[in-house]
C-alpha cells in the first residue's frame, strides 16, 4: 500500500480542540488549567465549547462521547485522535491485520492518529486474552467529561510481514479499529515517498523578502575640529553611465539613497564597482569623513569568543542578514555627511552605507540589542549561527529567531542560509558536534602550493 506526502508524526499540525489553534504534537495547549466562560469546565476555551455530547460512530451509533486526549503531566502533552468522525469517507483505507496469529481484523489506517485504537468488544475474540493494564494518562470529551480506558499489548502481523507487539488503548465503545501513524509505518502499512517539513522560508515568507529596516535610527557623531570635504563626481567610463544610472534609479526606489539639490558641508567621492553578475555596486569613498567620524568601538566578538558556547551543540541553522548595513536606517542629520557626487547630481544615504568607520560598530549593536534575551544564538556581524542539542532544541530557537527578525524589521538572503544541519560553514569554519574545524576550501589554496 503507498501512501504519498505523508508528513512525519512531529511536523504535522492539527486543530487543538481545546483551544483552537493549529500546533505541532509537541505544542503545550495554552488552555491546559484555564476555565471555560460557557461551562465553567478547566482545560478548553469557550470558543471550541461542546456543551452538546458529540458521539464517536463507527459502524453502529452509540452515546459515547468522541474525545482527545489530555497528557498535561505526561511528555506528550497532546495525542492527535480528535475524534472519530460520524461521516465514513470515501478516501478511507483499511488493512486487514492478524491479531494474536488467530484472528483477522480490519484496521482503518489513520495517519494523523498517534496511538492505536481497539474497541473493547474484540477482546473477547483474542486468545489468548491480552493483559489490560492501568491507564496512566487522562481522557477527556471535549465537554470536559472523562473516558475510561485501559491499555494493551498486542501481538499483530500484516501480510507476511514480521510480527510486533503493538500497544493499543482499548475504549469502550462501538467504533472502527484505528491504526496510528507509528503503528502503519513499522508495519509497512504505507510508505513515505516524501517527507514534508515546513520549511523556514515558506512559514516566514516575509522574513526573506526584501531589505529590511531597524524602527531607531543612527546617528554618525563627528570630531569637534572635523574639516568637511567636497569632492567632485569621479569620470565613468560611458559602457559604465546607464549602469550607474540605472543602480542610483534602483537604490532611489528601494528608499536606500535619496536625490539631494540643496547645498551640503560634505560631498564626497563615490565608488562603483563591477559585479560578476554584470551589475554594479555603490558605496562611497569615505578617506576623509572617516578621519572625522567619532568611532563607537562596540566591542565585536572574534570568531572564538562567538563559538566559545556551542559544547552539546548538534543542530546548526546559520541566517545571513540581507543587505548587511542596509538595514541601519541614519538619521536626516547623519544622512547628509554621506552625500556624494554623480555625473547625475548628488545624493545621500538614507542607510548606513559600507565603508564608514563606525558601520561595524553600530551594524553589531544594533544586531545584539535586536536579538537579546534569546538563547542558543550567536552573532558575528551579518550572520546569525542558531544552534541546538538536538533537532526539537534548536526548532525551538531558530523560530524564536525568525519571530523576532519580524518584530524589528529584519530581513535574510535564503540563498546563502542553511537551515538545520548536523554541520555548517561559520567564518572560514565547519561547525558540527564533533567541533570545530578548518573549512578544507579556505585553506586548499595553501595545500595545493608546490613544494620549494
Amino acid at each position: 500500500m503507498l501512501l504519498q506526502r505523508v508528513a512525519p508524526a512531529s511536523h504535522l499540525k492539527r486543530q487543538c480542540y481545546f483551544c483552537g489553534g493549529n500546533y505541532s504534537p509537541h505544542h503545550v495547549c495554552p488552555a491546559k488549567g484555564k476555565t471555560c466562560a460557557k461551562c465553567k469546565r478547566q482545560n478548553h476555551f469557550a470558543k471550541v465549547c461542546k456543551s452538546k455530547a458529540v458521539n464517536i460512530v463507527g459502524n453502529e451509533a452509540t452515546n459515547t462521547p468522541a474525545f482527545t486526549s489530555d497528557l498535561y503531566n505526561q511528555e506528550e502533552t497532546e495525542v492527535f485522535l480528535y475524534a472519530i468522525n460520524k461521516d465514513s469517507s470515501k478516501d478511507e483505507i483499511f488493512a486487514e491485520i492478524s491479531v494474536c496469529g488467530r484472528i483477522h481484523i480490519d484496521f482503518k489506517i489513520d495517519t494523523g492518529a498517534q496511538v492505536n485504537i481497539l474497541p473493547s468488544q474484540y477482546l473477547d475474540k483474542l486468545s489468548p486474552k491480552p493483559k489490560l493494564l492501568k491507564a496512566t494518562q487522562r481522557l477527556t470529551s471535549y465537554c470536559g467529561s472523562t473516558i475510561p480506558y485501559r491499555v494493551c499489548n498486542i501481538p499483530c502481523r500484516y501480510k507476511n510481514g514480521p510480527t510486533q507487539q503493538l500497544t493499543f488503548y482499548v475504549v469502550e465503545s462501538n467504533t472502527t479499529p484505528i491504526i496510528g501513524f507509528k503503528a502503519s509505518k513499522d508495519m509497512n502499512l504505507i510508505k513515505l515517498v516524501l517527507n514534508i517539513e515546513v520549511s523556514p522560508v515558506s512559514e516566514y515568507s516575509d522574513v526573506f523578502k526584501g531589505i529590511g529596516k531597524l524602527e531607531t535610527e543612527c546617528e554618525i557623531y563627528l570630531k569637534d575640529n572635523a574639516t568637511p570635504t567636497v569632492h567632485p563626481a569621479r569620470k565613468i567610463p560611458l559602457a559604465l553611465k546607464q549602469k550607474l544610472k540605472t543602480e542610483l534609479e534602483r537604490l532611489e526606489s528601494l528608499d536606500i539613497i535619496e536625490k539631494v539639490s540643496e547645498p551640503t558641508d560634505w560631498v564626497n567621492a563615490m565608488v562603483m564597482v563591477e559585479k560578476k553578475d554584470g551589475g554594479v555596486r555603490l558605496s562611497i569613498d569615505p578617506v576623509d569623513l572617516n578621519k572625522a567620524i567619532k568611532r563607537p568601538y562596540y566591542p565585536v566578538p572574534s570568531f572564538d569568543d562567538a563559538v566559545a558556547e556551542l559544547d552539546g551543540a548538534a543542530v546548526f541553522s546559520r541566517l545571513d542578514a540581507r543587505s548587511g548595513y542596509w538595514i541601519l536606517p541614519l538619521s536626516t542629520r547623519s544622512s547628509y555627511y554621506t552625500t556624494f557626487s554623480t555625473i547625475y547630481g548628488r545624493y545621500r544615504w538614507k542607510r548606513y552605507p559600507f565603508g564608514l568607520v563606525s558601520a561595524q560598530d553600530e551594524f553589531q549593536r544594533k544586531m545584539e540589542e535586536a536579538f537579546e534575551g534569546l538563547e542558543g544564538i550567536r552573532i558575528l556581524v551579518d550572520d546569525i549561527l542558531a544552534y541546538g542539542k538536538n533537532r526539537e532544541d534548536h526548532d525551538q530557537r531558530l523560530s524564536a529567531v525568525l519571530r523576532r527578525a519580524r518584530v524589528k524589521g529584519i530581513c535574510f538572503n535564503s540563498e546563502k542560509c542553511e537551515f538545520s544541519k548536523d554541520k555548517v560553514k561559520y567564518f572560514g569554519h565547519i561547525i558540527s558536534r564533533d567541533g570545530i574545524k578548518p573549512d578544507p576550501e579556505k585553506i586548499r589554496a595553501i595545500q595545493d602550493m608546490p613544494s620549494p
